[in-house]
């Protein structure tokens, strides 16, 4: 291999390998050379040929395998094979042939609008809490009716045309008049006729007021102390058990606030479920959910109130304000603002001073705890929980 790679070198028709082969032997001292300059002369120019050489690019491609034919068992024994199957859709679908290719381009075929009215349904139900079917996962018979029919044929119809971009239909959505509307009925609409028509604001005659998920009250405790960690991608985080989170499996234990993640990268364990999360109506891994339910009850108020992941991030709030070192006014409006994305009112403030005065006392002078204390009570309230 030596003698070969130094008649190819004097020939001008050397591989990479071999280059470096030989760069790594004379580097180490192994071979002499009569005239080094020369051989650094050579090595220089091959380095500059092999910069100026474009390198291979690569990239995915999926190629159409042949399909497998199985054959019927036999009273379930594959032992005694049966007449031969052949792979296909459902019937329902048609029939024909099985790859997945002909299935994803039936799904998506113009002469198929179903996908399409799905998929802009369940984008609208994110923004408005109801979709236009209000029953997200049946558009059948037993599915309720839709409340803007050519609406949802629009939409749908304008998402095909714009290459099923996602990213367009929500511009759409969110630009829209319906979606800029204030939680407060409009000034100029007759309250007596409006509750008559509309009595459960199907038909939008003002914004629905909804309370955050469970993933975005904790994306955004985390966010309020400065905690949150925004990275992209990534191992997900073991879930934190409490003492009474005990069952087979899932040994690992993660730490309190999920160091920082976002919920997205919590992993999940079917017998170790987050109680904060289940609280806000997490839907359990057990099968697929098509709309989350929407509670109001108890166990929320007493999450927020006795939870060690909440406490703790409200303790960091408090001590960023303190460390702030601002006036009282001016920090209390600035914890306001942040956690119910609104600055308070005159009442609010007189009330929140108050607050701080009673919390002083109690701690002896306003030191971080009292902050803390503001901050914990500024998330146990509505303005922070729903979306007016």
């Amino acid at each position: 291999f030596l003698g070969k790679s130094f008649n190819k070198i004097n020939e001008g028709k050397f591989s990479g390998e071999e280059y470096d082969f030989l760069n790594y032997l004379y580097s180490e001292g192994l071979i002499p050379f009569e005239n080094e300059q020369s051989l650094s002369e050579l090595l220089s120019q091959a380095e500059s040929i092999d910069s100026g050489t474009p390198h291979e690019r690569y990239t995915l491609a999926m190629g159409q395998g042949s399909p497998f034919q199985g054959n019927v068992y036999v009273r379930g024994s594959p032992h005694k094979l049966g007449e031969p199957v052949v792979g296909r859709n459902l019937t329902a679908l048609g029939g024909q042939s099985g790859s997945r290719l002909d299935l994803a381009e039936q799904l998506v075929s113009e002469d198929n609008p179903l996908v399409s009215r799905v998929m802009a349904n369940r984008i609208w139900m994110h923004f408005f809490g109801r979709g236009i079917v209000p029953t997200p996962d049946d558009f059948g018979p037993m599915g309720q009716e839709p409340s803007h029919p050519e609406l949802l044929d629009w939409l749908a119809s304008d998402f095909q045309k714009n290459n099923w971009s996602v990213k367009n239909l929500v511009r759409k959505i969110v630009l829209s008049k319906t979606y800029s509307q204030s939680s407060l009925l409009n000034p100029s609409c007759d309250k007596e006729k409006v509750s008559l028509d509309d009595p459960q604001n199907i038909l939008l005659h003002k914004m629905p007021i909804r309370r955050l998920q469970a993933e975005a009250i904790r994306d955004s405790i985390l966010s309020f102390s400065g905690r949150i960690d925004k990275r992209l991608f990534g191992p997900s985080v073991p879930i934190y058990k409490t003492a009474f989170m005990t069952g087979r499996g899932g040994k690992q234990n993660g730490p309190l606030d999920g160091a920082g993640r976002r919920s997205i990268y919590g992993s999940v364990y079917r017998n170790f479920l987050s109680p904060f999360m289940l609280a806000f109506d997490q839907p359990a891994p057990f099968g697929t959910k098509g709309k989350r339910s929407v509670s109001n009850v108890p166990a929320q108020s007493l999450a927020l109130m006795n939870d060690p992941f909440v406490i703790g991030q409200c303790k960091m709030m408090g001590k960023n304000i303190f460390q702030a070192k601002k006036p009282k006014s001016e920090s209390i409006n600035t914890l306001f603002e942040m956690i119910t994305a609104k600055p308070p009112s005159q009442n609010a403030q007189e009330k929140l001073l108050a607050f701080l005065e009673i919390q002083t006392k109690a701690h002896g002078s306003l030191n971080e705890q009292v902050w803390a204390d503001l901050a914990h009570v500024l998330i146990n309230s509505k303005g922070f929980l729903f979306l007016n």
